[in-house]
C-alpha cells in the first residue's frame, strides 16, 4: 500500500513539472492551440458528421464476422489445451472474452495510425525549412520597411479607399468622425480589427501592426486610388487592361490608411527584404508571380518577370 502511496506522489509531482515547465516555456498561442484546439475541432468536425446506413450495415458485418472467426479459432485452441489438462484446471473461454479482443485489436489498429500520423508531421516540422511558430504581428524588420509609422497619427483627415466601399465589404465599419485623421484617438478603435477582404489566406500573417492596427495584403493602384478627382469608369480606356488592386508580401500597412497605394515602378518580387522604406513593391506567397483585380473585376496573375514597361503600362488609367 505504501509503495503504491509513494508511486502516485511521484507521478503527480512528474505531472505538475511538466504542466508547470509548459506553461513557462511554451508561448501562449501554441499553449492554447494544444488544450483548446482539439475543442475547436470537436465543435466544428461533429456537426458535419453523417451516417450512412450502408457504412453502419458493413462495420456490423465485419464485426460480426471478425468476432465469429475469433471466438471460432480461439475456442478450438483452448480445446485443444483442455484436452491435455486436467478437469479442474478446464480453461472456460466465452463469447464476450472474444469480443473483448477484436476491440482492442482495433483500439490498436487506430492507435497504430495515429502514432504514424504523429510522427509523420513532428519529422516534417523538425525538417521543414519554415519556423514552426509564426508571429501574427508584424516584424520590426518589416515595418522599418513600410510607409506606416506606428504610434503616429496622420497629419490630415483622408481616408482609405476601403472605407469609402465599405458597404460593400464582409466587415461593417463603425461609424467614425471623418473630419479627423482615421488613428485618431476618436476613431482609432473602429479600425483596430482584421479586415477580412484584406487579407489573403495564403499569405497568412502578420495580420497586426506593432501598434494594434489590422494589416492589409494587399495594396491599391496610385493612378486609380491616390488621385484627387474622382474617376468614373468611362475614364479608363480599358477596365480590363487596367489594374486596381495588387497583392503585397512585405513593408504591409494597416487596411485603413490613405497611403496603403504602392506604384507599378517598383515591380513584383518575391523577396523585398533588401529594399528601403518606400521602394517596396508587389509580391505574394505564390512562386513566380502575384494576384492583381483588374477594373472589369477579373482577377489575373501577374508573372514576376513581366517587362517593367508593360507592367506599368497596365496600372495607367490611360492607355
Amino acid at each position: 500500500m505504501n509503495w503504491n502511496r509513494n508511486s502516485a506522489a511521484w507521478l503527480a509531482g512528474a505531472v505538475a513539472v511538466v504542466v508547470l515547465a509548459s506553461l513557462l516555456l511554451v508561448p501562449t498561442d501554441i499553449l492554447n492551440s494544444l488544450l483548446t484546439g482539439w475543442l475547436f475541432f470537436i465543435g466544428r468536425v461533429v456537426p458535419q458528421v453523417q451516417f450512412h446506413s450502408g457504412g453502419v450495415a458493413v462495420f456490423a458485418v465485419s464485426f460480426a464476422v471478425s468476432v465469429a472467426c475469433t471466438h471460432y479459432l480461439l475456442s478450438w485452441g483452448i480445446s485443444q489445451a483442455n484436452a491435455k489438462r486436467p478437469a479442474h484446471a478446464l480453461i472456460q473461454w466465452r463469447l464476450k472474452s472474444s469480443i473483448a479482443i477484436v476491440i482492442l485489436c482495433m483500439l490498436l489498429f487506430i492507435v497504430g495510425i495515429a502514432t504514424t500520423a504523429i510522427t509523420h508531421q513532428i519529422g516534417w516540422l523538425v525538417t521543414s525549412p519554415e519556423p514552426i511558430f509564426i508571429s501574427k504581428t508584424q516584424t520590426p524588420r518589416d515595418s522599418e520597411l513600410s510607409a506606416y509609422r506606428p504610434n503616429r497619427v496622420e497629419p490630415d483627415e483622408r481616408q482609405n479607399w476601403l472605407y469609402h466601399i465599405r458597404a460593400y465589404a464582409i466587415y461593417e465599419i463603425p461609424e467614425i468622425d471623418p473630419s479627423l485623421p482615421w488613428n485618431s484617438s476618436n476613431n482609432a478603435d473602429a479600425f483596430r480589427t482584421v479586415m477580412p477582404d484584406a487579407i489573403c489566406p495564403s499569405q497568412g500573417n502578420p495580420i497586426w501592426s506593432p501598434d494594434g492596427f489590422g494589416l492589409a495584403h494587399n495594396a491599391a493602384n496610385p493612378e486609380v486610388f491616390a488621385v484627387t478627382t474622382l474617376h468614373h469608369f468611362k475614364d479608363f480606356d480599358s477596365l480590363g487592361e487596367t489594374i486596381f488592386l495588387g497583392e503585397v508580401n512585405a513593408a504591409f500597412v494597416p487596411w485603413a490608411d490613405p497611403d496603403n497605394v504602392r506604384s507599378f515602378q517598383l515591380g513584383i518580387r518575391k523577396n523585398w527584404e533588401n529594399s528601403e522604406r518606400g521602394q517596396v513593391g508587389y509580391g505574394s506567397t505564390h512562386l513566380s508571380g502575384a494576384n492583381m483585380l483588374m477594373g472589369d473585376g477579373s482577377i489575373r496573375f501577374i508573372d514576376d518577370h513581366i517587362d517593367a514597361r508593360v507592367l506599368e503600362q497596365l496600372g495607367n488609367a490611360k492607355k
